[in-house]
């Protein structure tokens, strides 16, 4: 059984991910007519990856100035209240772009 922690705002970090990734799978799907392009191909994947990174990234920024407004140390405020597994919303942009580019490596290498 797993177990998910999350903190504020942070469930939205698997949220648009998954939501997002099953676009790409469906779109991959549609185009190739095969089932199993998705698992086979790694680059919709990367790119459903960095979309994903860019959404985070986005929705960060909206909730950041919405507290510049009431708070003036909102970094600090921020990364207390919005958590995934422990991690700030804002270190999953990068993990996300991590993850990303492993995947892109992964398809060139093998």
């Amino acid at each position: 059984m797993t177990v998910i922690i999350w903190k504020g705002k942070g469930w939205m970090v698997l949220v648009i991910t998954f939501v997002i990734s099953l676009i790409a799978q469906l779109i991959t799907i549609q185009i190739t007519g095969d089932e199993n392009s998705y698992q086979a191909i790694p680059y919709p994947l990367s790119i459903a990856l960095l979309i994903s990174a860019v959404c985070m990234y986005f929705i960060i920024r909206y909730y950041t100035s919405k507290l510049n407004d009431v708070l003036i140390d909102k970094v600090s405020i921020y990364n207390s209240y919005h958590h995934l597994f422990f991690i700030p919303m804002g270190v999953w942009v990068w993990i996300l772009c991590g993850l990303s580019m492993i995947n892109i490596l992964r398809g060139i290498l093998y």
